[in-house]
């Protein structure tokens, strides 16, 4: 074992937690002004589609940069990548927050994206570079927490900001958050790439490892399972706001608690995937039992179309994207670590970026497609919620995962 596995090794819980942290500040930066999307429309007195493309462009920025952000960290390293990326997320909140035009603020969002994308991917990276199978399917777990803590306090926190302030200053305490990362992400982090690329291959090398990864039908399966569910939960991203507040009338403060449920589940989905984890269950089980739970969230979802109680579909609808955000807790980190034992002796990164770069494609298109639903919120998430979900649940039924030999 070399001097920097020992190191890293040692630093292994403040390592998780560091990550955990920056994960939150990258995921939040959607979720604190979710609630604040109808201001938004008032202030540049544009269409709600444009001003939702802000979320769109964000999904779209990551969608594009993971699949060479893991390369990148190859040649460059894990930290240095990592820290130039906060650096840039934490810069381009800030900038976004003095911008008055739309236009810009859309641009600075992929500059933020792309710089988020380093958050997402090189994270996990580093925990392979010296973690083994269980500690890593445990750090994953954990690492998504920075999920749980975003999607829970961002929006109540965005909300009351938003109250007393602005949707701008939203932006300002992300960059805050990001310089605080910055400076932890220096001192805390050694370098785990001990091995780096001397240089890059030709764009023609790239694209054929693409090609080989994206072909492979264990590939193809573990993804469209794990993105179809994302794609299901970006849908009520793109239109809940205009639903709960707008439609129904609730205000951004009961809205962002509504949030602060779903993340709940999803805390639930991530203790549950861990207590299963320590029982030895297998990491295909446990994506089984995410993809039952999807297919109780779409049954939910049916019977919500046909109750004529305004409160009691206000209920169900909430109550089976709850549902779909427990499955999500089991789904989104099991098909990660089954996807990285699958190639880990066969470009681990380019098929982790891949993987991510049709999750959050799916997720900008789902984002894209709920645009044209705004003025029939309802029926839009129902409907779109349906379809994602039950792509995913075909797809683990077609071919089952238990039967892949890794």
């Amino acid at each position: 074992m070399t001097l920097t596995i020992q190191t890293l090794k040692r630093r292994k819980n403040y390592i998780i937690a560091l990550s955990v942290l920056m994960y939150c500040v990258g995921m939040s930066s959607t979720d604190i002004y979710i609630s604040l999307l109808p201001k938004m429309i008032a202030e540049f007195q544009d269409t709600a589609g444009l001003v939702n493309i802000t979320i769109s462009i964000y999904n779209l920025g990551i969608a594009i940069s993971v699949l060479c952000i893991g390369e990148i960290s190859e040649r460059y390293g894990r930290k240095n990548v990592l820290l130039a990326g906060i650096i840039v997320f934490s810069i381009s909140a800030a900038l976004i927050a003095f911008t008055s035009s739309l236009g810009i603020i859309i641009c600075l969002r992929f500059v933020q994206a792309v710089a988020c994308s380093t958050i997402i991917v090189v994270p996990r990276l580093i925990f392979k570079d010296f973690m083994d199978i269980k500690e890593f399917a445990a750090a994953n777990a954990l690492l998504l927490m920075g999920l749980v803590l975003a999607t829970s306090f961002a929006p109540i926190l965005g909300a009351y900001v938003g109250k007393y302030y602005s949707w701008r200053a939203c932006f300002i305490l992300s960059s805050m958050i990001g310089v605080v990362a910055a400076i932890a992400c220096s001192i805390i982090l050694v370098e785990s790439n001990i091995n780096k690329l001397q240089r890059f291959a030709s764009l023609p090398v790239y694209l054929n490892k693409y090609w080989n990864v994206f072909r492979n039908t264990q590939f193809l399966t573990i993804t469209m399972i794990y993105a179809m569910n994302i794609g299901a939960y970006f849908t009520f991203i793109g239109l809940a706001s205009y639903l709960y507040i707008v439609d129904w009338k609730i205000t951004a403060e009961i809205f962002s608690l509504i949030y602060a449920l779903m993340s709940l589940a999803y805390f639930m989905g991530n203790i549950t995937m861990q207590y299963l984890i320590k029982r030895d269950y297998s990491v295909d089980s446990i994506i089984l039992l995410g993809v039952k739970a999807t297919l109780f969230a779409i049954a939910i979802l049916i019977l919500t179309l046909i109750i004529p109680l305004h409160s009691l579909q206000i209920i169900f609808l909430t109550l089976s994207i709850t549902i779909i955000r427990f499955a999500s807790a089991l789904i989104a980190p099991s098909t990660q670590v089954l996807l990285l034992k699958c190639f880990d002796q066969n470009n681990p990164s380019i098929a982790l970026g891949l993987n991510m770069f049709m999750g959050f494609a799916i997720g900008s298109f789902s984002v894209y497609i709920g645009s044209f639903f705004i003025n029939y919120a309802f029926y839009g998430i129902i409907f779109l919620t349906i379809a994602f979900s039950s792509l995913s649940v075909l797809v683990a039924l077609l071919r089952p995962i238990s039967r892949f030999r890794l």
